[in-house]
This record gives C-alpha cells, sequence and structure tokens, in this order.
C-alpha cells in the first residue's frame, strides 16, 4: 500500500506549525539505514539512542522533511 500526504497534513493533524516549505511525503521512517527518498524521518530517542543525531543522514538520504 503506497501512501502519500503532505507536511502541511501532519501539521494539521497534530494541530502544529509548519514551518518553512511544504513537501510530499511518501512514507515514513524511524531509521536512516532504511529510509527510501520522499519519507518523513521521524527523530524518536530511547535509552540507548537518540534519533535527532541521524538527522544529517536523512536528510543525505533524501527525507522530505
Amino acid at each position: 500500500m503506497s501512501m502519500s500526504f503532505s507536511i502541511a497534513d501532519c501539521a494539521s493533524a497534530l494541530q502544529a506549525d509548519l514551518r518553512g516549505n511544504d513537501a510530499q511525503v511518501n512514507g515514513v521512517s524511524i531509521d536512516t539505514r532504511t529510509l527510501v527518498p520522499g519519507n518523513l524521518y521521524v527523530a524518536i530517542h530511547g535509552e540507548t539512542f537518540n534519533g535527532h543525531e541521524f538527522v544529517s543522514a536523512a536528510k543525505e538520504a533524501g527525507a522530505a522533511a
């Protein structure tokens, strides 16, 4: 099943403000090793990892946001 939505859709669903430009997203990833170009990267934080450390890698891999 494919999905497509915009960052504005995400912001609206979360009752958040959109900052910057809107973009189309084709999926969601929490792991830069499996991220597909166009995915929304969600940086999660756990006891032994911090996804914020991989934001640059997500951008380089083609994350839409």
